[in-house]
This record gives C-alpha cells, structure tokens and sequence, in this order.
C-alpha cells in the first residue's frame, strides 16, 4: 500500500477473481479494481491493508501520503 501510494497507482484486488454474490454491489460505490489504475488526485491518498490469520491475530495497517505544506511555510 505505502508504494500505491507513492506511485499513485491502485493496485489490482488481490486473492478475488469475481465480486461475492451474497454482497449488494449496485448499491455502493465500492467495487473490486479487476486491473491497476492511477489514484485520482485531488486529496491526500489513504489506504489500509487488513490481515487475518488463521490462529485468531488480526492486523491492520493504515497508512497516508504525508501533508503538503506551502513553501516558506
């Protein structure tokens, strides 16, 4: 995620070939991204990336592009 970030890129969905039928997905504006894509700009990028593991320890990591500050400022 750090590197989607730097790039600008968002990364093709991972580990889920075809969207979940038991999900309404018409009804929201999140999708599975099937290819990479620029980020759009226009607002600081944020992303998080979630892992489960099989013995019950969950983590997540949140990440951002830094601030921009004004030069001089």
């Amino acid at each position: 995620m750090v590197l989607a970030i730097h790039h600008g890129v968002l990364p093709r969905t991972l580990h889920a070939d075809e969207p979940s039928p038991d999900i309404d997905w018409s009804s929201g504006a999140v999708r599975l991204l099937t290819e990479a894509r620029p980020w759009p700009a226009g607002q600081p990028r944020c992303g998080a990336v979630s892992s489960f593991g099989m013995s019950g320890t969950n983590v997540s990591r949140h990440s951002s592009e830094p601030r921009r500050t004004r030069p001089g400022g």
